[in-house]
């Protein structure tokens, strides 16, 4: 990563009376066309780790938690070449000048800043949308300590909130994509001010595609109270921490999201932008379907998944269905093992068509992964106005099976030699879905319960008056976050059945790091289409069930 450091005339002048600059050294930039300031930078690397957060919660944009081993030393003539995050001090007066070969796409520059593209053979301009999750207040048109406009955000989620500028709403809301020059050599640019911060709290700079496909970086906790400019290379973005997946750089549909995780924070944002420095370096829109296109066909019978291969190990899956989704899943396995889900299909631009007679098609691209005689497992669950049901069903542990070809197209059959269709785990989640004690498991209606088990196992559960089609639980260890588990209802044996109308949810942790006297808290988050979502003990998502672990 690039360190920026911003250097006023004066200050510069006094640098360079006092014999620490060099007049005319090579380390300085030229001066700002805005006559305002001059640039010392250089190049920098670091190491970094990842760990999770809590996941967004049916939202399009997730959280993560992570950290980076990164530390930064600075004086005020050299800065320490082991780090990787950048810092600077100065005022947000004025954007930071790009290199001068650089080209530069901004998304904000004392306030949004307007963003023009290629669109159907014509340009076309228009600024991103602001957009947020979870607890957060959020101002894009805040007002600085110098007088100018910046994005203020009070991020207030003990858990994990975010914003975002996005598509949605836009001419672009097709995604952007990146040329591979930009992927391999673009730069994340943008200043923040951190004027308040919990000591737990973690700031995360993602890319997103639709949840889960988000791609990462946690930053170091700027100095509060200083304007700090980042540069955060688009080649060091790690997948996304939480569920597996990432951001598809030739349909993103947030171009820019800021996470904080674990705590709350008050921060300001301004000059927000892409630059690119290398030959073909390029953002451009992902252009929508022409009338002359011809999109895949539906699925001819309903409730039929259809798979298409495609050139380059790609894949088509279509479903076509009576009734519009609420919630749409695509979970798909190969060779044995999950490697690509898509969630909330029924969100994504461009995947739903509605055929005019009542049914609706969706269709999920994979861009790439196959080859010849790979074997391949699909399934779609839904939810609608009639209720819940896994696809092609009867039950979530029935799969299409084939074997991938070049060419190959196959319509609601099952090729495997004894028409097995691939049952089992769904893979969804790692959460330890082996025995979990059902006939043990104790709790009354909605209540949380966390049980320590003799092998140093921990299982936390609950009891529902009712089926739900998301469950996620949440756990901290002495404070700190550090178990989830998404979509319990994926895998059935977590998803009790207890026969009297009310289910059961099971989360196993296994190989716990749990020592005597942590303190561990834990809590669910529920989704059904009737009642909404609820939180579990509750009210809030704020409240959380707790027990000490015992040796």
């Amino acid at each position: 990563m690039r360190k920026i450091i911003k250097v006023n005339k004066l200050m510069l002048a006094l640098l360079i009376s006092s014999g620490l600059v060099a007049c005319g050294s090579s380390s300085s930039s030229d001066e700002d066309a805005s006559g305002g300031s001059s640039s010392v930078s250089s190049d920098q690397s670091s190491s970094e780790s990842s760990a999770s957060s809590e996941s967004s919660e049916d939202s399009s944009s997730s959280s993560s938690e992570s950290s980076n081993d990164e530390s930064s030393e600075s004086s005020e003539s050299s800065e320490s070449s082991e780090e990787h995050q950048s810092s600077s001090e100065s005022s947000n007066d004025s954007s930071e000048p790009a290199a001068p070969d650089s080209e530069a796409w901004s998304f904000y520059a004392d306030g949004l800043a307007t963003l023009a593209l290629t669109v159907d053979g014509e340009q076309v301009s228009s600024v991103l949308t602001p957009g947020q999750y979870g607890t957060v207040e959020s101002n894009a048109e805040g007002i600085g300590a110098d007088g100018q406009t910046v994005w203020e955000i009070q991020f207030n989620d003990p858990n994990a909130s975010n914003v975002f500028l996005g598509v949605e709403d836009t001419p672009f809301s097709h995604g952007l994509t990146m040329t591979s020059a930009m992927r391999d050599h673009g730069e994340v640019q943008f200043d923040i001010q951190v004027d308040a911060i919990d000591a737990e709290t973690r700031l995360t700079v993602k890319l997103d595609s639709g949840w889960p496909s988000v791609s990462e970086y946690t930053l170091e906790t700027p100095e509060v109270g200083e304007w700090v400019s980042m540069s955060v290379p688009v080649a060091d973005f790690i997948d996304n921490t939480l569920e597996p997946g990432s951001a598809d750089l030739a349909r993103i549909i947030n171009a820019f999201v800021l996470e904080a995780a674990g705590g709350t924070a008050l921060v300001h944002l301004n000059n927000i932008q892409y630059v690119c420095a290398a030959e073909d370096c390029a953002l451009e829109a992902v252009q929508p379907l022409q009338e002359d296109d011809e999109p895949s066909p539906p699925a001819s019978e309903l409730e039929q998944i259809r798979f298409e291969a495609l050139t380059g190990g790609g894949a088509r899956f279509t479903i076509r269905l009576p009734e519009e989704q609420h919630v749409l899943h695509l979970f798909a396995r190969h060779n044995g093992v999950q490697d690509f889900v898509v969630n909330h299909i029924e969100g994504i631009d461009g995947a739903v068509t509605d055929n005019g007679d009542g049914t609706y098609s969706y269709e999920v691209i994979r861009e790439d992964g196959y080859a010849d005689d790979d074997l391949v497992e699909v399934r779609f669950y839904g939810a609608s106005d009639s209720g819940a049901a896994p696809y092609p069903g009867p039950t979530d542990d029935d799969w299409l099976s084939l074997t991938y070809a070049a060419g190959l197209v196959v319509e609601g059959v099952d090729d495997s030699e004894d028409g097995d269709n691939g049952g089992g785990e769904t893979g969804d989640d790692d959460n330890g879905s082996g025995d979990n004690g059902h006939d043990e498991i104790a709790g009354g209606i909605g209540e949380v319960v966390i049980a320590q088990l003799d092998n140093g196992d921990v299982r936390f559960s609950i009891r529902l008056d009712e089926r739900k089609e998301d469950v996620h639980l949440f756990a901290q260890r002495n404070g700190g976050q550090d178990f989830v588990v998404n979509h319990i209802q994926h895998t059935p044996s977590n998803e009790i059945d207890n026969g009297d109308g009310s289910w059961t949810y099971v989360a196993l942790r296994e190989d716990t790091p749990y020592e005597d006297g942590d303190v561990i808290r834990a809590r669910f988050y529920t989704f059904t289409p009737a009642s909404g979502q609820s939180f579990y003990p509750g009210p809030t998502d704020g409240d959380w069930a707790e027990t000490t672990f015992t040796d």
